[in-house]
């Protein structure tokens, strides 16, 4: 296997672990044969972020709720417009919706 190019690690993330946490995650290193916690974790962080960023279905899960918040926006949008103007929502016309088109 190549020998990848060193890049320092100049970012640093904490958080807390209950003593048991703490103790399971000390024996998955020990039997993932990792040399320390640290690079136990890094890896599992990174695996966990690399899978959810090219899973199909959280791109779609995404997708969608961006499409719905673009919808959200837009009728957000349109009720300031009309508050602004003092009209009557019913005597102005609604946004069209994404899936109407």
């Amino acid at each position: 296997m190549p020998k990848m190019p060193f890049t320092p690690r100049t970012r640093i993330l904490n958080f807390r672990l209950t003593p048991d946490e703490y103790d399971q995650l000390r024996s998955a290193c020990a039997s993932q044969g990792m040399r320390c916690l640290s690079d136990f974790a890094r890896a599992a962080v990174l695996r966990v972020a690399e899978s959810a960023m090219f899973d199909p279905s959280v791109q779609r899960c995404l997708l969608s709720l961006d499409q719905k918040l673009s919808q959200l926006d837009a009728n957000l949008v349109h009720i300031i417009r009309v508050l602004e103007a003092d009209e009557p929502l019913s005597s102005r016309k609604r946004p069209t919706r994404s899936s109407d088109t």
